[in-house]
């Protein structure tokens, strides 16, 4: 008898086992072209929305160029309004002369803003509904010891990553990010600028625009605030009231915002963290030590009377006009008990015997500054190539 030999093939030729090989491969793909996609897809949606961002913002500045400057006081005057899937959140702030605008559109998980005559910015208007940015524009995340910061159209910035501690020195003149030890002071401006450099490829001094853009973002977020809503209560103003007259070190516990804190009478006000609006935590930008930026002034430049203590630095200023959100019920006015008393600091701190001497800035107040410090705080008084205090320090951006 003859035997018939034994074949695993089918009648096409195929084995199970090659068939299943087929099918998986064909799956796949089907998920890589299904994943690109969605990925184009999306860019193209977000290209869109771009595009959408623009285009209402040229009616709002042809808008403001016919009105004295100031903005639209809604988008219904312009003719915008929701469509589909895109929408407008808008807000202006009219204690400012001429008024400012921020708007946000949104469409699906993608938000961008623009404020007056700003850059198209990722992400929603500080005090907008909305999801923030969590990495760079590029998609890029920061070095170690680094925070994402939300960029502002106000203020000119892109995210951008800042030392979520401020600067230590690691003993060999290198600024590192880091909740152990003391602050790195008796430092100037100038060697500031020059350290940063040394922290990671690409670092550099933190600028007043950006340093803005923290402050601005801050006071929008109501864990900020004593009351736990935006403008209640206090915005918390960190290590400010000290009986130690000291610098302290941070936490890695970004729980214990109150860490090392004395003076236990106010403590609910005094706060060391910050929260951002995604998300991530900044440690003592209202105080602790004060922190260098870029900026530069020279005296007679601002309106004040030499030998005045507090004064009003212009708000038309790039790195202090108000836009929409928390900031102008508490700050438009330097006449109002409201700067004293919500802890926000205040934007001007002159002392000078000379009105034509370029002085450094230095932002956010220190450990003794009390009710005049807080985050927005920019005081003028020191030569970039000062190096003698103890309550002046820097941080690094990326």
């Amino acid at each position: 008898m003859l035997k018939r030999s034994v074949n695993s093939k089918n009648s096409s030729g195929f084995t199970v086992a090659e068939l299943v090989i087929v099918i998986t491969i064909l799956v796949i793909l089907a998920l890589v072209v299904s994943v690109a996609y969605r990925g184009i897809q999306g860019q193209s949606n977000e290209a869109a929305l771009v595009a959408s961002v623009g285009q209402v913002q040229k009616k709002l500045e042809t808008y403001s160029a016919q009105n004295g400057g100031n903005a639209a006081v809604s988008l219904d005057s312009i003719g915008v309004n929701d469509a589909g899937q895109t929408k407008y959140q808008y807000t202006v702030n009219t204690g400012v002369t001429p008024s400012l605008y921020c708007l946000t559109v949104e469409n699906g998980d993608n938000f961008y803003h623009v404020a007056s005559k700003g850059p198209v910015v990722r992400g929603p208007c500080p005090g907008h509904t909305g999801t923030s940015p969590t990495t760079l524009d590029n998609g890029s995340s920061c070095p170690t010891g680094f925070v994402v910061v939300p960029g502002s159209s106000l203020y000119g910035t892109q995210a951008f990553c800042v030392m979520k501690y401020e600067a230590k020195n690691n003993g060999g003149g290198v600024p590192i990010s880091t909740a152990g030890g003391t602050p790195w002071i008796y430092v100037s401006q100038e060697q500031a600028i020059q350290a940063s450099k040394l922290a990671c490829s690409g670092c550099r001094l933190i600028s007043d625009e950006e340093w803005s853009t923290i402050a601005q973002n801050v006071v929008n977020v109501a864990q900020n605030w004593t009351g736990g809503a935006i403008n209640s209560g206090y915005l918390m103003s960190g290590h400010s009231q000290s009986y130690s007259y000291l610098p302290l070190a941070a936490s890695t516990d970004d729980n214990n915002g109150t860490y090392l804190i004395d003076d236990t009478a106010n403590i609910s006000r005094l706060r060391r963290t910050m929260y951002l609006s995604n998300g991530s935590v900044v440690w003592d930008v209202a105080g602790n030590v004060a922190e260098w930026t870029t900026g530069t002034s020279v005296a007679r430049d601002w309106a004040a009377a030499q030998y005045a203590y507090w004064s009003e630095y212009p708000v038309s200023s790039k790195i202090l006009r108000l836009g929409p959100g928390a900031s102008p019920s508490f700050i438009s006015s330097f006449t109002s008990s409201d700067i004293y008393h919500k802890s926000v600091g205040r934007p001007g701190h002159l002392f000078t015997s000379d009105s034509s001497i370029t002085y450094g800035h230095y932002r956010g107040g220190n450990y003794y500054t009390g009710y005049n410090g807080g985050v927005y705080e920019l005081s003028i008084w020191r030569l970039p190539t000062d190096s003698f205090m103890d309550d002046v320090g820097f941080r690094v951006v990326k």
